[in-house]
């Protein structure tokens, strides 16, 4: 009995031994090893574009409207808020936003892009774009349409579908008073 209890001890401590060099290789390997680290995505940041920058005009019966406030609301894993108010001639811009994220290097992540700008007048809100991507970087239908948005506050909002120039075989779907390319 004594013998198998020593030899159970001694075995139990090989396993300990053998466990604690396990974790501090491990621990060496993927904590301190930025070679090592670079190898699996989800320790780098990474570039994700948000937003082009923004340039448009606001009117009301084809009359610019001034002091409107824009809200654009992105949202990535989190939420980025900003605001500007239109010029006398109903013109707004906003400036291009690109964050750095962990997310794009998880693995199975499935993390949109939304997209939100809204104008308020008189106390309405008016929806300007309304979009969900799932690309980080910039998409060329999106950067044209947002380069210059001509949004008249009395059309309707309408679902509107651009096809991605990237992938010709999907459209962006981008819900808006805006209108582009004379699509009434």
């Amino acid at each position: 009995m004594r013998i198998k209890m020593k030899s159970y001890v001694q075995t139990s401590k090989s396993s300990r031994r053998s466990a604690a060099a396990l974790l501090m290789f491990l621990y060496s390997l993927l904590l301190t090893n930025q070679v090592t680290a670079g190898m699996f995505g989800f320790f780098e940041f990474h570039d994700v574009h948000l937003s082009p920058e923004i340039e448009g005009i606001v009117t009301l019966k084809g009359h610019p409207l001034s002091n409107v406030v824009i809200t654009r609301e992105l949202t990535y894993g989190k939420e980025y808020l900003d605001k500007t108010v239109t010029d006398v001639e109903g013109r707004f811009s906003m400036p291009a936003v690109n964050i750095r994220s962990q997310i794009p290097g998880k693995p199975l992540d499935e993390t949109r892009n939304r997209q939100v700008i809204v104008a308020e007048h008189e106390g309405k809100k008016y929806v300007l774009w309304y979009a969900v991507t799932d690309s980080i970087k910039p998409e060329i239908s999106v950067v044209e349409k947002l380069e210059y948005m001509n949004c008249e506050l009395s059309k309707s909002e309408k679902l509107q579908h651009f096809t991605k120039q990237e992938n010709p075989s999907f459209t962006h779907n981008i819900h808006s008073v805006c209108r582009w390319d004379g699509n009434d």
